[in-house]
């Protein structure tokens, strides 16, 4: 059986606060509704930008990360009676952030076919946490590696090592089957392995 990788503590996040969103859609709703969901989002505020910034690989410009953030949560708002309440609504979040942070990142693989790759060396260091040691999926060589991967790969192996899901609360997040989840996987990690030099971190 495959062993999970040990929770990754949250990085410290350079967007700030959900607030400059919520006051400009407040007025939109019902007080009750408007509330709501106000409170759902605050919860869900820091995994969900954490989770952004794993996806799009740490940009070190915070604009991209905030960018597709308001996206995520204009896209939730817009769809808040969609929601029935048959998964967590953390879930249903989730999958929406992982469909917007897909479409981000295929705009900026376009922008970088045409204009070039800005440099990625000013990534972000991970605060020492603890006795100090940086997380080993968190390392600098293993952020450069997801950044190189397709974005469906980096997608899958984020999901899995970084946010500890399984591979059927991947599935629900990807609109997949299990066995086309366990596939992406074994796929990605291969090519990650490849990239660190035969590396064997994640099994």
């Amino acid at each position: 059986m495959e062993a999970l990788a040990p929770p990754i503590p949250a990085l410290p996040s350079f967007v700030g606060s959900p607030e400059p969103f919520l006051w400009s859609v407040r007025g939109d709703a019902s007080s009750e509704e408007s509330e709501e969901f106000e409170r759902r989002v605050r919860a869900a505020w820091p995994g969900t930008v954490r989770l952004v910034e794993r996806l799009l690989a740490w940009p070190g410009s915070a604009s991209d990360v905030e960018d597709v953030v308001q996206d995520v949560l204009l896209a939730a708002w817009r769809g808040r009676r969609t929601f029935r309440g048959e998964a967590e609504w953390t879930t249903w979040l989730h999958t929406i952030t992982v469909r917007r942070t897909r479409n981000a990142a295929r705009a900026r693989s376009r922008r970088e076919r045409w204009f070039g790759r800005p440099d990625t060396d000013a990534v972000r260091d991970a605060e020492a946490q603890g006795d100090g040691a940086t997380p080993p999926m968190e390392s600098d060589e293993v952020r450069r590696s997801l950044g190189r991967l397709r974005h469906a790969d980096r997608e899958v192996l984020v999901l899995r090592y970084l946010e500890s899901l399984d591979v059927e609360e991947i599935a629900v997040r990807l609109g997949l089957q299990r066995a086309a989840v366990d596939a992406r996987l074994s796929r990605a990690r291969k090519r990650l392995g490849e990239l660190l030099d035969g590396g064997e971190m994640l099994r």
